[in-house]
């Protein structure tokens, strides 16, 4: 009787030694970059990940939970161009005009993505101020480089600047992802003029150098 071979070895899956929830996170933002946020089912990221529904409850409550994760993940990213950009471009209306166009440059390049990152469902979910840390974050050090970027006025002020500043911002990349702006509205001007109204219009009047 022949000796009985050994099993193969079953394949390394990222899930392996702890690494399901990265595998998921890296999974889903694929699959809302691909098809969006709506069509992201957790059975069917289970399925694609090889493991039980359960699996991936264990490491995410619910859909919403995952979504949330995802999205702070992506507001990491945007904080560390952020961070990046102060430590390369000190004068603090440099730093502000580049952070304004990486911005609309992520949104533009990830519209799925950025749709995601801003829904009701993670946004205004009950617990999304714990479970979005980075946007705070990005907003607390956005308020630091304001204070610097627009001297001489105090906290409140800077404050209610960087609401114009951020609604401007967002509003465009909005109606951008969503292809709101029409030919009609646009006609032949390139995306860098209109991209250069915007980011003039978001900062506001430069303050007189001292």
């Amino acid at each position: 009787m022949p000796a009985a071979q050994p099993l193969a070895a079953a394949p390394d899956r990222p899930y392996h030694h702890g690494r399901l929830r990265e595998a998921a996170l890296a999974a889903a933002r694929q699959a809302v970059a691909t098809d969006g946020h709506q069509a992201l089912s957790m059975r069917q990221l289970a399925q694609q990940l090889g493991v039980a529904p359960s699996a991936l409850y264990k490491h995410f409550a619910h859909r919403t939970a995952l979504l949330a994760a995802l999205a702070d993940s992506l507001h990491v990213e945007l904080l560390d161009r952020l961070l990046a950009t102060q430590r390369e471009e000190p004068q603090a209306w440099r730093a502000m005009e580049v952070a304004a166009r990486t911005f609309l440059g992520f949104a533009q390049a990830h519209p799925l993505l950025f749709r995601m990152m801003y829904d009701d469902e993670v946004i205004n979910d009950p617990d999304a101020e714990n479970r979005l840390p980075a946007l705070q974050a990005t907003y607390d050090t956005l308020l630091a480089l304001g204070q610097r970027a627009w001297p001489g006025l105090d906290r409140a002020s800077v404050q209610q600047r960087l609401i114009g500043f951020w609604s401007t911002l967002f509003g465009f990349a909005t109606l951008r992802t969503h292809g709101m702006l029409k030919s009609y509205m646009v006609g032949a001007w390139q995306q860098g003029v209109l991209e250069d109204q915007v980011v003039a219009t978001a900062l506001g009047p430069r303050p007189e150098a001292r």
